[in-house]
């Protein structure tokens, strides 16, 4: 059974799609979404995991399209790791920086399926260190700043936004102007690295948490029961939450699903097969989800139902139904709607 693509949650997108969408316009934002096969549900509603690939597309598209070859790094200061949530939230309540980068590293695993944090510690210097899993898709520079910033928003928690690293390393070739990424994070920067590196003085790790007593105190546990398992291992479930994402946008293909894997339909249809299921029973589960779900607590009308669920007529939706449940959407309603 072959593995899932490299996965990461679509928090990781953090306000960027927003960015995206009030800067370019709502057309530019819808074509960056087609460009990397994303849902544009993604600029309402954060649940899932995305390929971390598509995030490459979308912040590549972005920036061709705004004509920027640095167009995340004008929104740097808005990146936090706090755009992750409950998994930010965590890191942020640790006692000190030192233990802050080393919660980040435990639980990066929830965050995303195949990346990699690090310290390593030398004599006066400590260096942070992020190892992304798709850096050789383009749009990575993109992506690299951005996760450049949720890393430096952890530093400037504890040691103030005066603070500056020693300094910086990026895994992409040298661009035009580098000056901009030196001006912005106000230090040293090279490029071809192996890993994207933030350099700071051992003694920077003793910093403690100057926010005093957290509003909650989270653990660990908290963290995984909000993730679950972490990101999806087999491509049924990827699949499901991709469509979960998708449906209701006339984006719920194959061959839109598959080309958002980077897949070809065909190989998509075989790696499902291997796991014992198929697209269409797939699409079948997820779109009785969403009508079991919007009956029971929505008043949308069956036939406006039927079109958002992307069935051909309404009738087609309600054998659909009736066949799955053995009664109408209807009569569904009736007895388990909550009200709205």
């Amino acid at each position: 059974m072959s593995e899932c693509p490299p996965t990461i949650v679509t928090e990781a997108l953090g306000p960027m799609p927003n960015v995206v969408f009030d800067e370019l316009g709502e057309k530019t934002f819808l074509i960056c979404m087609a460009d990397a096969a994303l849902s544009p549900r993604l600029l309402q509603q954060r649940d899932g995991h995305v390929p971390a690939a598509a995030i490459n597309r979308f912040m590549g598209s972005a920036a061709r399209r705004s004509g920027d070859t640095f167009f995340t790094l004008n929104f740097a200061s808005r990146l936090s790791v706090l755009d992750y949530g409950i998994w930010g939230e965590y890191v942020l309540q640790a006692p000190t920086l030192g233990d802050a980068i080393k919660r980040s590293i435990s639980i990066i695993h929830l965050h995303s399926s195949d990346d990699r944090l690090m310290l390593d510690i030398s004599c006066n210097a400590a260096r942070f260190r992020h190892e992304y899993s798709e850096r050789r898709v383009g749009g990575y520079p993109q992506v690299a700043i951005m996760a450049a910033s949720a890393m430096l928003s952890v530093l400037y928690h504890y040691l103030g936004r005066s603070w500056s690293p020693l300094s910086m390393q990026f895994d992409f070739p040298r661009p035009p102007q580098k000056w901009r990424l030196e001006e912005a994070f106000n230090c040293p920067i090279l490029f071809d690295h192996w890993c994207l590196e933030i350099e700071m003085a051992r003694s920077d790790l003793s910093a403690p948490n100057p926010s005093g007593r957290a509003s909650r105190f989270l653990t660990r546990q908290d963290v995984e029961r909000a993730y679950g398992v972490g990101p999806p291992r087999r491509h049924a479930e990827l699949v499901s939450q991709l469509l979960h994402q998708n449906l209701g946008f006339n984006r719920s293909s194959l061959e839109y699903i598959a080309r958002t894997l980077r897949l070809g339909p065909r190989t998509l249809q075989r790696r499902l097969d291997l796991e014992g299921c198929s697209y269409r029973e797939l699409l079948a589960e997820v779109k009785m989800q969403h009508a079991v779900e919007i009956l029971s607590d929505q008043n949308m009308p069956v036939s406006a139902l039927a079109e958002h669920l992307e069935y051909a007529t309404p009738s087609h939706f309600a054998r659909a139904f009736r066949s799955r449940f053995g009664v109408s959407p209807t009569s569904f309603r009736r007895r388990h709607a909550t009200g709205s």
